[in-house]
């Protein structure tokens, strides 16, 4: 029993396998002798095209055939019965191609069920009729717009072009119908920018009118470029430029030199680095102009920018244009120092950029009558802020007077968002710089007080800091605010000066003077915030009870009234009196 399983099993392993080198010689000598002519070596190709299991088997005996037509009777009901039943599809595909029984042929083409069979019916279907019926098949698809491109019958072509329910179908009547009224049409109705593109693509429409319609209305970028592009390049060149891949369309770029055709795909095709490489090879001042004034995208219209030679017209884009962006392109390429000034005194969104190009000119006196004018603008501090920032300014004195001022003005005005920017400038002008701000700046006291999460029992022998936020939530803890609380919970800070700080504070010891990180206590706290005046809790105040491990607390001295709090993270009770 053992034995006759082994047996079974061998032989269907035998079966599965590639055919033998004999089986390949043989079927190589038989395709020799057919294509000599031999029509028995035909007819038994075909026989072992249906005669063996192996499927490699038989569809290398179908190759074997090649062009030789095959018109014996036998033979063809063979091919006929191969391509109908046999279950790979390229055996059937193979067998197809050499059937000479049209109306068979097209019965495939309607009913196989695979799409490479279906084609291979459609490419030796010769009758038009045929063909015809095929391309109106409502599930047709990409076959029955096979058949189309093979149909010579113009009328049904326009028929076909108009009607047929598949967009792909009627796409394919485009392609080859010679009509030209038809054709424009087709270009300027059909619903699909596909069928509308592939009319335009014709060669057969030439009429100027049509196209210049379609390359003003038309909704698809696509279609009105290629109809742009039409009588400003040759044929060949239009189906390179308007190819599906974008790859092509960029190869097709590096030999087109007509600017207005560069100008017309920089600003229609789809693809951003086809528009970029468009505008890089324009050199007109004239399709540049237009492209950077009413370009369809920023990208486009900032490259163009950048190439034009005219002050004036950069002028007129870095004062006017309605989008930031664009001024802020304009402004790279201004030369004139006193048009900079005026941007940056006046456009709140593009100082940095003014102030930017004004350094790379070198305008010292510009730029000094710019901080003294603008670094008070409340409409635009934050910018200057930045700018300086980014920019190593050379009058040092001058700016650190200016972000003097502006420190008071944010303190004044109490915007603790703006005193820390202006903090992060000033850490660049070192520990002496601070110091000495912080010698200008007003002083108050304030007492503060810890109390205990769960019976609000004060808590002694705290340690307090007050860390001065010195941008980019660096904080600088100084010996004269550090304090630590009484048997009562209180603590007490004489002459703080006006600025925006974080709280820390711990029940063990601490290294003195300077603190890097805030210190976290165990979760048994709870912190109250709001604003807090003569030393009473305001009744708007805001309660965060959940544990977290950071124990922090921001909040601006804003003046000798109250105290504003930025709640961090932490869960602890704070009380703050001002006096």
């Amino acid at each position: 029993m053992k034995r006759t399983a082994v047996f079974i099993l061998v032989m269907l392993l035998l079966s599965l396998v590639s055919f033998s080198d004999d089986d390949t010689e043989k079927i190589e000598k038989l395709g020799r002798e057919c294509q000599a002519g031999k029509a028995k070596a035909c007819s038994r190709l075909i026989k072992i095209s249906i005669s063996r299991e192996n499927e490699d088997l038989r569809l290398a005996a179908l190759e074997q055939l090649g062009d030789m037509r095959i018109s014996n009777s036998g033979d063809q009901a063979i091919l006929a019965k191969i391509a109908v039943s046999d279950k790979n599809k390229f055996v059937r595909a193979e067998a197809v191609k050499r059937l000479l029984d049209q109306n068979l042929i097209a019965e495939i083409a309607r009913r196989d069920s695979d799409n490479w069979v279906k084609d291979a019916a459609v490419d030796v279907l010769s009758n038009e009729s045929l063909l015809i019926e095929i391309a109106w098949l409502e599930t047709g698809g990409y076959t029955s717009a096979r058949a189309v491109r093979k149909i010579s019958d113009q009328a049904a072509l326009a028929e076909i072009g108009k009607e047929a329910k598949d967009w792909v179908v009627r796409e394919a009547a485009a392609e080859v119908i010679q009509d030209e009224i038809v054709l424009g049409e087709i270009a300027t109705a059909d619903k699909s920018e596909y069928v509308r593109l592939r009319a335009v693509l014709n060669s057969r429409l030439a009429h100027q009118g049509v196209l210049n319609s379609i390359a003003n209305n038309d909704s698809d970028l696509d279609v009105r470029q290629a109809a742009a592009l039409k009588t400003l390049v040759s044929q060949e060149e239009l189906l390179r430029l308007c190819d599906i891949q974008a790859h092509n369309r960029l190869d097709a770029l590096k030999q087109l030199d007509n600017q207005k055709a560069l100008a017309i795909i920089a600003d229609h095709d789809s693809d951003r680095d086809v528009n970029e490489a468009a505008v890089e090879r324009l050199s007109d001042q004239r399709h540049l102009a237009e492209l950077a004034q009413r370009g369809r995208f920023t990208y486009v219209r900032c490259s163009a920018i950048a190439k034009l030679k005219d002050q004036a017209l950069l002028n007129t884009v870095a004062k006017t244009d309605k989008d930031a962006y664009m001024r802020s392109c304009a402004i790279a390429h201004l030369s004139d120092a006193a048009t900079l000034g005026q941007i940056a005194r006046s456009d709140r969104e593009n100082f940095y950029f003014a102030n930017k190009r004004l350094r790379e000119l070198n305008a010292g006196i510009e730029l000094e009558t710019l901080m003294n004018d603008v670094g008070l603008n409340e409409s635009n501090r934050l910018e200057v802020i930045r700018s300086l920032m980014a920019i190593q300014y050379p009058k040092r004195e001058l700016m650190k007077e200016t972000l003097f001022k502006m420190m008071l003005n944010s303190l004044n005005s109490k915007d603790a968002a703006l005193s820390k920017e202006i903090k992060g400038v000033m850490s660049r002008f070192g520990n002496n710089a601070a110091i000495e701000f912080r010698g200008r700046v007003p002083r108050i006291s304030v007492k503060g007080r810890l109390l205990s999460r769960k019976d609000k029992i004060p808590l002694a022998g705290v340690t307090v800091l007050l860390g001065e936020i010195m941008g980019d939530d660096k904080y600088q803890f100084l010996k004269d605010l550090m304090a630590r609380t009484d048997s009562d919970g209180f603590f007490f800070f004489k002459g703080v000066p006006l600025s925006v700080y974080t709280i820390v504070y711990s029940q063990g010891s601490l290294e003195f003077p300077f603190i890097s990180k805030d210190i976290s206590l165990e979760p048994n706290l709870i912190m109250k915030s709001g604003v807090f005046r003569a030393g009473q809790l305001d009744e708007g105040r805001i309660e965060l009870s959940s544990p977290v491990l950071n124990r922090s607390l921001i909040f601006t001295v804003t003046d000798g009234k109250h105290i504003e709090f930025i709640p961090d993270k932490g869960d602890q009770t704070w009380q703050f009196e001002v006096f």
